[in-house]
């Protein structure tokens, strides 16, 4: 299938409650020839609405994540996680701190809201804030960590339930969320080792919040006061210490953890950004969430705020935004309003008529409010010409909300429109109401149903050894990872060539994978990549995609190669229906003796220096069945060259390496064996696997070259029992960037490990090298244990 590039791009900043209903949308009516980027600080979404039960232990902390790897997958989004920098308003680009600029013809906001510390001596140093909930569980731990470990650090027995073993909590900010954590805080506190606690809530404001009920706030008062809980309102904190909370009074509260729950401000990072702004700095947009501005920029949830509407910053609000702010995106793509032809830059809102019924806003308005000329009746008539025209709907805000506070012990206080009531019934209703909006977002129900067998990519879409060593039969002289190129004196060379289907959809990822990868086989013999040459297919799309996507893909390979000491000097490139991309690579031996595949020697120990599974996990995430931190785990994996460890394994004066890739660990130990006319022995329960693998394989997912790579199972003996466990089959499994098996002489051993365990590198023994059987024995014997434990690491 051809996959041609998309014309214009549609960019969502953020992946908060409004965002992420455009993902979830996106996967119902794409939107032809636009092509979905999610931008992301966390390749996790969370919902605060979960964060109550995650805490008192009613739900599974899986409960408040939305994966944004497995959501993006499954709908066909590119998804970057990376920091934004700036938006460059004329030439219509998102700047990045790693990632190239990405363009956008339409540009979605909502990176929500920070809690404000501002004028707090000591809040940014000794509290821990709610937000980014991404990272509170973590930062939450740890700091009840560090609180275990002072206190073991003073030494002596405490009683328990005694004042000296209670911890110490306060809550500064007592809305609804303040509250909530207050009750369910508890759960959490118990099941890490906290049994004895004292809670505190010191807010400003009316405990609940200013918009609650009088009658609601007395049944919430009740609950805190009969579970002890302390609550001080009318009061301002001035100071966080590590062991107290100061407030404006000149009151001192205790305190061991400190929680930051208050009320909502501007990200910092929205001063920066050149749209107009509230007198809180927040960006100014009009009833269709659209800026003030006329850019084709749509603001929502907390980071928007609307001109003329007063409401709180409040994540119910920010769902409510998801249905027209994806009508309003469409409207303005599919209107053609943001062409690519009209070029970065010069995108005029006097050309874009908004029109509908009585809740479309005008572009005069906007420009009124904003101190601007309202446009003139020659420019509407112009507008009129294009034929172009924008059916924008309004955001209407609803007066009141049902709201629901989870107690913690299995009821929950509700209100709606001011009635107040409470129970066990509404607690269920709450959890009703939450899981159903997260189950929106389960990738499981949005993945494409299964058809025909999706083709891997990277090395997956490799040819099978079999027919590629029947076809390389007659070659004059033995195949290694990279040629020798004959020349005089000291100046030796060794060449290599690597290309693949990309088998990510972000270019610039794509094309760092491709440089380590092309680079290994260079690395593998003990050689320095230096001078590269590129061959890439391009899809089909008009000049500037195509422009774009190249410069992205060489982007990536910069980034890779730079690292490596190596530069591209040249390279060809052709329009193709699918993206691939490969190096020719050219290098230099960094000692006087190349590793080579045929120099083990029995007795050598065979060492593995990275995980297995890459395969199975890109498969996975090709199905969006690979999880968010696993994905993580297996780019940093990938990224990783491991030059250092080459270059020890050649200080060392070692002699036999490969990388392992395309035909898997059974694969190249296999040609290993063959060269060096030696069998080896390997422990199964040795084999490092990536997180996430055993579950993938269990799941029945693996490459599509997997089943070639299995052709040498005949050459292994190994016990039945052995043959379906998750280590067994991820021998066959090929390896996108995969790491380097290294023979080690038993007498350079420990040299070798101390220097590559003084580089951080933790290469896993995984057999070792013994006497070639007779011809009708296997030259490969795997063995394990009744109780193979699954090796997985992330």
């Amino acid at each position: 299938m051809d996959e041609a590039l998309p014309d214009r791009q549609l960019v969502l900043l953020g992946a908060g409650h409004t965002n992420a209903h455009i993902l979830r949308m996106w996967r119902m009516q794409p939107i032809a020839g636009v092509g979905l980027t999610c931008i992301s600080n966390f390749p996790m979404a969370t919902y605060s609405g979960m964060l109550p039960a995650v805490l008192a232990g009613q739900v599974p902390e899986s409960a408040m994540q939305i994966d944004l790897v497995r959501l993006c997958s499954a709908v066909g989004a590119r998804l970057i996680v990376d920091q934004v920098t700036g938006i460059d308003r004329r030439n219509r680009e998102i700047r990045l701190r790693e990632f190239p600029p990405v363009p956008f013809d339409a540009l979605s906001i909502g990176i929500g809201s920070v809690p404000t510390t501002s004028g707090v001596e000591g809040a940014d140093e000794f509290a821990v804030k709610i937000k980014p909930m991404q990272t509170f569980l973590e930062r939450l731990r740890g700091h009840l960590a560090r609180v275990q470990a002072r206190r073991g650090a003073l030494g002596g027995a405490q009683a328990a339930g005694s004042a000296a073993d209670r911890l110490r909590v306060v809550i500064v900010g007592g809305g609804a969320a303040g509250v909530e954590i207050a009750c369910c805080l508890p759960g959490f506190l118990r099941a890490h080792g906290f049994e004895s606690q004292e809670i505190a809530i010191v807010a400003h404001s009316p405990l609940g919040g200013s918009d609650l009920a009088e009658g609601t706030r007395r049944r919430l008062e009740r609950h805190l006061e009969r579970r002890g809980i302390g609550v001080l309102t009318g009061r301002r904190v001035v100071a966080v210490t590590r062991d107290r909370v100061c407030s404006d009074d000149g009151r001192e509260v205790p305190a061991d953890l400190t929680l930051w729950a208050t009320g909502a401000v501007a990200p910092p990072e929205l001063a920066e950004w050149d749209f107009p702004k509230d007198d809180r700095g927040f960006l100014r947009t009009d009833a269709t969430l659209r800026v003030v501005s006329g850019d084709p920029v749509f603001v929502v949830g907390d980071t928007g705020t609307i001109d003329g509407v007063s409401i709180p910053k409040a994540g119910v609000y920010a769902v409510r935004e998801g249905p027209v702010l994806w009508h309003n995106l469409r409207s303005m793509l599919d209107a053609g309003q943001v062409p690519a032809s009209i070029g970065p830059g010069r995108f005029d809102p006097n050309r874009a008529t908004q029109r509908g019924d009585a809740r479309a806003v005008s572009v005069e308005n906007a420009a009124e409010r904003q101190g601007g000329p309202s446009r003139t009746g020659a420019s509407r008539a112009g507008a009129s010409r294009t034929g172009a025209g924008l059916d924008l709907r309004a955001y209407r805000p609803q007066r009141s909300f049902l709201k629901l506070i989870n107690l913690g012990d299995g009821s929950a206080v509700g209100q709606w429109h001011g009635l107040s009531f409470e129970g066990r019934w509404v607690m269920r209703l709450k959890l009703k109401i939450d899981t159903r909006f997260m189950e929106k977002f389960d990738p499981g129900r949005l993945v494409m149903a299964e058809g025909a067998a999706m083709s891997c990519r990277g090395c997956g879409c490799k040819v099978g050894a079999e027919p590629l060593r029947a076809a390389l039969a007659a070659a004059p002289r033995p195949i290694e990872d990279a040629a020798l190129l004959e020349s005089a004196g000291e100046h030796r060379l060794l060449a290599s060539v690597d290309f693949f289907a990309t088998p990510l959809a972000d270019p610039f990822l794509a094309g760092r994978i491709a440089a380590v990868h092309a680079c290994s086989d260079v690395l593998a013999c003990g050689a320095q990549p230096h001078e590269v040459l590129a061959i890439a297919v391009v899809p089909e799309g008009n000049s500037l995609t195509q422009q774009r996507f190249l410069s992205d893909l060489l982007a990536g390979a910069r980034h890779e190669l730079e690292r490596l000491g190596a530069s591209i000097v040249g390279g060809h490139t052709i329009a193709g229906p699918r993206a691939e991309i490969g190096f020719s690579v050219v290098g230099r031996p960094m000692g006087t003796v190349l590793l080579t595949k045929s120099g083990l020697r029995i007795g050598d120990r065979l060492y593995l220096t990275k995980p297995l599974g890459v395969g199975v996990l890109l498969a996975a995430h090709m199905r969006a069945a690979c999880r968010a931190e696993d994905f993580s785990a297996l780019l940093r994996t990938m990224l990783d060259a491991q030059q250092p460890l080459i270059q020890a394994t050649v200080r060392n004066e070692l002699s036999a390496a490969t990388d392992v890739t395309g035909f898997g660990l059974a694969g190249h130990l296999l040609e290993m064996l063959e060269a060096s006319q030696v069998a080896a022995e390997l422990d199964l329960g040795a084999i490092p696997l990536l997180s996430g693998v055993g579950s993938a394989v269990a799941a029945g997912i693996e490459s599509t070259l997997a089943p070639a790579n299995a052709r040498n199972e005949r050459a292994i003996d190994v016990e039945p029992a052995y043959r379906c466990s998750p280590q067994f089959r991820a021998l066959f499994d090929p390896q996108t960037c995969g790491g380097y098996l290294i023979g080690v002489p038993v007498d350079r051993e420990d040299a070798w490990l101390a220097e590559v365990h003084g580089l951080g590198y933790t290469p896993g023994r995984i057999g070792t090298v013994v006497a070639c059987p007779d011809k009708a024995s296997a030259r490969m014997r795997v063995r394990g244990t009744s109780s193979l434990a699954l090796n997985e690491t992330r």
